[in-house]
């Protein structure tokens, strides 16, 4: 233990320190020429202190230094072996060495019974059960340590770039610290999937040289010594706390990991009306869904220059139409929930309508996602998980809720209930509950579930909002959070939604 293992404590204290120090010097207010320099030699010092350092205390034990005793005679040998707290004569043991101390296994001992050795030198006395074999190499894998450390250390300097930070952009490190860069999402749709709205040649464009663009220059901004202190932050992080050039850079990405998320091919309502329970919020606080459109299309045709317009849920729980110049992002600015928007800066649209943003905004209209736009009315969370590129922790149940509707049109049912069930810590488990499960991916204690041919939709409280955000799959799932203004409870759904005398299947 003491050839071998405090050697390498110790190296590894030291480097630490060296770390330590380096990064000190580097951030120092020296010159900004000759930090890299102050502080490779700041690491090699700290380095030379770990080896002089061992150099004192774990020296070479030599064979005068070595007191090596005899080795016992069978008679010094006890042959036991215990079984629980007796003792059978006449079968060998493990053989104990004098003084008590275990024997050393081959190669480590001369023979099969340990040999106490005394070493002493230098400022630490130590008794030790060695050999002098096994001194030598528990010695020189102490060595092979060491050296590794200094290796090391010296390839961390070398990969250091003269302003102390990786070249490349595939991983950001800035004084030890290393992070994964911002990259770029890929669409959430074929390219083509929505023309001829949007066309595969401004989405190429748009996401493939723009939005590509800001993440590469705010990846070249973290980078910078200077900007360590946003090193390991999220990117929303990044956006509610940077200003200048970095904040630009961020809410870009932000902005648009966004705007992906709000367009969808395929809508799913005539005309691509709102529906769901941001439809009845935009009838409260609008008027009615023409009114509102209305309104919004104005906000963008008549936004001067370049920027953002959202529709927020501010902290009233009213629904504003908010605008952005530039890179504006209503989190920043603390004008509400963002819930769906349009980006009505030039290069969204120059490809296909040149200088016409009306022509753009109409257009952009046939391919929002509703289905999106309720999910961040019901779970603001969800919203953050879609820009800043979380773990997708959904659960693919489409098939799965196709499979049950044909079940339901075969037996003449309208609508499939699993009422609310909540074992929570109850060893048991009703089978409404792996059902539940099963058929939406929501593994939580409480939820109830409806499906009719139409929707399939899941209740449940706080405790569990965000999980079932992330595990449901969506369109195929509506998450319904329960006392939230503008949100149903089942049985009002149930009651508006389905015809007099309708058939329900119950579990």
């Amino acid at each position: 233990f003491f050839f071998a293992v405090m050697p390498c404590h110790l190296a590894e204290q030291c480097l630490l320190a060296s770390q330590q120090t380096a990064y000190h010097v580097a951030h120092s207010n020296a010159p900004q020429g000759s930090k890299p320099g102050a502080a490779a030699i700041a690491g090699l010092i700290s380095v030379a202190a770990a080896a002089a350092l061992l150099l004192v205390t774990v020296p070479v034990p030599r064979a005068s230094e070595l007191h090596v005793a005899p080795a016992p005679t069978p008679s010094q040998v006890a042959y036991t072996s215990h079984v629980g707290s007796s003792q059978t004569q006449g079968q060998p043991a493990r053989p104990t060495a004098p003084h008590g101390s275990p024997a050393l296994p081959a190669p480590w001992g001369l023979t099969s019974a340990g040999v106490p050795g005394s070493f002493k030198q230098g400022p630490f006395e130590s008794q030790a059960a060695a050999t002098p074999a096994g001194a030598q190499v528990a010695w020189w894998a102490a060595w092979a340590v060491l050296g590794a450390a200094l290796a090391g250390a010296f390839l961390r300097l070398g990969r250091q770039g003269p302003q102390g930070h990786a070249s490349s952009l595939a991983m950001v490190t800035v004084s030890g610290t290393k992070q994964e860069a911002v990259r770029l999402p890929e669409l959430p749709f074929d390219k083509g999937a929505l023309a001829p709205h949007i066309s595969a040649e401004t989405l190429e464009f748009h996401h493939g040289k723009h939005h590509a663009a800001y993440v590469t220059k705010l990846n070249e901004l973290l980078a910078m010594p200077e900007n360590a202190e946003w090193v390991g932050k999220t990117l929303q992080e990044i956006v509610m706390g940077s200003s200048g050039a970095i904040y630009n850079q961020a809410a870009q990405i932000w902005n648009h990991n966004f705007y992906w998320k709000c367009l969808r091919p395929n809508p799913k309502s005539e005309n691509n009306a709102a529906y769901g329970p941001i439809k009845d919020l935009i009838e409260r606080d609008f008027g009615s869904f023409e009114k509102f459109q209305e309104q919004f299309t104005a906000a963008c045709v008549g936004h001067f220059g370049s920027g953002w317009v959202w529709l927020v849920q501010g902290a009233d729980g009213k629904l504003h139409i908010n605008q952005g110049h530039d890179a504006g992002n209503p989190l920043k600015t603390g004008a509400g929930t963002p819930l769906l928007t349009c980006d009505v800066w030039e290069h969204a649209y120059y490809v296909d309508q040149r200088n016409a943003r009306p022509a753009y905004v109409s257009a952009w209209w046939n391919v929002v996602d509703w289905d999106f736009v309720n999910q961040n009315l019901l779970s603001p969370k969800m919203a953050m998980a879609a820009v800043t590129g979380a773990v997708d922790l959904t659960v693919r149940t489409s098939h799965r809720v196709e499979h049950l509707r044909k079940l339901m049109a075969e037996r003449g049912l309208d609508a499939y209930l699993i009422p609310s069930s909540d074992p929570h810590m109850s060893e048991y488990v009703p089978k409404r509950y792996t059902q539940r499960e099963y058929i939406s991916g929501f593994d939580g204690s409480f939820g109830f579930v409806v499906v009719t041919h139409d929707e399939a939709l899941l209740w449940t409280d706080g405790r569990y909002f965000l999980q079932a955000s992330q595990q449901l799959e969506t369109p195929t799932w509506t998450l319904m959070k329960g006392a939230q203004p503008g949100v149903p409870t089942a049985e009002q759904w149930l009651g508006k939604n389905l015809p007099p005398r309708a058939g329900f299947g119950v579990v």
